[in-house]
């Protein structure tokens, strides 16, 4: 059962977000490479935000008290972490919605590409949670864990070991439901940074930045402070939020309009029109 839970924990953060992108582009007629571009603008925006946290914000927020050793952190650490994830990841989307993907303008495209922002995270993530149980699994029966790390880390890998394994599996299942709750605030943010386009207004841009930054700054302070569940009780709420804006944006954006089925209907009216006109011009010209 543990060996079970902890697979299929990596799976389904593996396969929730592919599952949302097949539903979209099936129900919705959205092309993959909608998909694909908010995968890499996800990736692109960690190519700044990762140094800018490892070389820069962590040291800073340590020597400053704001983070402990022990991994607790002060609501002042919290908020400029969140500040961190909102700049770099909203930025990036409004980046690639600028000069890239200016075809992302309709409720359903924009869905996709918030999918695949969201999803490319939850990907690596639940890659990474493959991994660690496959390194678990394969140290589990050693008797002698010198043969995996140094002889000084042995005490501090045990410790490891045995709070992996001694998890419950609903302890263990919260990496794929925090996954789901962070893909739809990501829908709701990829949303909010599209209508800085339709909206031609700035303000929308900001404001994905300030609800990006305050879920991740709520998330980390609580989870330091009252720990894990009560963070994704949290996070929940967030989530609710959020489907609250995408209900909101899908009312105010255009639908997406089905291929080939606009211009029959223009055309017949433009001949129409110009049937009357010819017909006028004849009649008329029969009194001059």
């Amino acid at each position: 059962m543990d060996e079970f839970v902890r697979m299929l924990n990596g799976l389904l953060m593996i396969a929730l977000p592919v599952v949302l992108g097949i539903w979209l582009a099936r129900r919705f007629k959205t092309s993959w490479a909608v998909f694909f571009a908010g995968s890499a603008t996800f990736i692109l925006s960690q190519v700044g935000h990762l140094p800018f946290n490892q070389f820069l914000l962590s040291p800073a927020a340590l020597a400053s008290g704001w983070v402990q050793p022990d991994g607790r952190v002060a609501l002042a650490g919290a908020i400029l972490f969140g500040l961190s994830a909102g700049v770099f990841e909203e930025l990036a989307r409004y980046l690639v919605l600028r000069f890239w993907r200016k075809d992302v303008r309709t409720w359903e495209r924009g869905m996709m590409f918030g999918a695949g922002h969201g999803g490319i995270e939850a990907i690596i993530l639940g890659g990474l949670a493959i991994m660690a149980f496959a390194q678990a699994m394969a140290m589990r029966g050693m008797t002698d864990l010198t043969q995996a790390v140094a002889p000084e880390r042995v005490e501090l890998l045990q410790a490891s070991l045995e709070a992996y394994w001694s998890l419950p599996w609903f302890a263990v299942l919260l990496g794929a439901g925090e996954r789901v709750l962070a893909l739809i605030l990501h829908l709701s943010l990829s949303l909010m940074v599209m209508h800085a386009f339709r909206r031609n207004n700035p303000a929308w841009l900001a404001l994905a930045v300030f609800w990006h930054a305050l879920a991740d700054a709520l998330v980390v302070y609580v989870a330091s402070i009252a720990g894990a569940y009560t963070a994704e009780a949290v996070l929940v709420l967030v989530a609710i939020a959020s489907i609250g804006w995408i209900i909101l944006f899908k009312r105010w954006s255009p639908r997406e309009d089905p291929p080939g089925c606009e211009p029959a209907p223009v055309l017949v009216s433009l001949q129409k029109v110009e049937t009357r006109v010819d017909q006028a011009s004849l009649d008329e010209s029969k009194y001059h």
